[in-house]
C-alpha cells in the first residue's frame, strides 16, 4: 500500500515529495476548500515541523521541497536560484523545436514588471481531434520563478497550456476536459536539480508523469 505523501527525496535537513494536482502548499484564504495542505501532509507524515522552500500552483502536480529547519529553508531557497527546474507541459499548436521566451512579467499583486526567462524543447506533437488541431508537449525549463510564469509566457506566445482556465482557451480546454477526459491544467514539475547547500553534494530529484496526464497523452495520436 503506498503512503502519502510520496517521498522522492530526503535527508537530515530536507524532504522532497510529489505534489499531486489539486493540492496546496500551505493554508490560505484563497484556497480555502483545499482538502490537501501539503505542509501539514508533509509534518504528519515525518512527525517533525518543517518550512516549503518553494511552491507549486494548486492545479500543477510534481517536486516539492520542504526544510526541516529555518537555517535549511534559507540555504535552500539560495540553492534553487542556481539549480534548474525542469516541467512537462501540453500546450495548444505546434511548438518551434526549441525556444527561448524572454519577456518581463507584471507582478500579480503590484504594477512592477519582473525580468522572466522560461527556456523550451519540444517533445512531441499530437492530434487532437475535433479540429482543434496540434498540441505540443514541452519541457519547459524556467530561469526565474514568476509566479504562473510557464502559463503565463506560453499564453504570451498563443500556446496556451490545456485546461489552463486563467489564461488558456475556454473551447479547446472544453474539447480536452470533455471529449479526452484530461481532468485539469497539464503541467507537472518532473525534476530539480541543485547543489545541496549544505553537504555540496548534486542532487538530482525527479516525479514520474501522473496517472492522469499519462492516460490523456495514451488517447492522442502522434504526428
Amino acid at each position: 500500500m503506498s503512503h502519502f505523501p510520496e517521498i522522492l527525496w530526503q535527508d537530515e535537513h530536507f524532504v522532497a515529495v510529489m505534489k499531486p494536482a489539486g493540492a496546496v502548499v500551505h493554508r490560505s484564504a484563497e484556497h480555502r476548500d483545499a482538502k490537501v495542505i501539503m505542509l501539514q501532509a508533509v509534518r504528519d507524515a515525518i512527525g517533525a515541523q518543517v518550512n516549503a522552500v518553494h511552491r507549486l500552483d494548486r492545479p500543477t502536480s510534481g517536486v516539492l521541497i520542504f526544510a526541516r529547519t529555518t537555517e535549511a529553508t534559507a540555504a535552500m531557497q539560495e540553492a534553487l536560484t542556481n539549480g534548474q527546474k525542469r516541467y512537462l507541459a501540453m500546450v495548444r499548436r505546434e511548438t518551434p523545436e526549441s525556444g527561448v521566451i524572454d519577456r518581463g512579467l507584471t507582478h500579480l499583486d503590484s504594477d512592477v514588471v519582473q525580468p522572466a526567462v522560461t527556456e523550451y524543447r519540444r517533445v512531441g506533437v499530437y492530434d487532437l481531434g475535433g479540429g482543434f488541431g496540434a498540441a505540443s508537449l514541452v519541457e519547459a525549463l524556467p530561469h526565474s520563478g514568476r509566479r504562473h510564469q510557464i502559463r503565463r509566457h506560453f499564453a504570451g506566445i498563443a500556446h496556451h497550456l490545456l485546461l489552463d482556465t486563467h489564461y488558456g482557451k475556454g473551447g479547446i480546454n472544453r474539447h480536452c476536459r470533455g471529449t479526452l477526459g484530461l481532468p485539469r491544467l497539464f503541467l507537472h514539475a518532473a525534476e530539480i536539480a541543485f547543489v545541496h547547500p549544505l553537504t555540496g553534494e548534486a542532487v538530482r530529484v525527479t516525479a514520474e508523469l501522473p496517472d492522469d496526464l499519462r492516460a490523456f497523452l495514451t488517447k492522442l495520436a502522434p504526428t
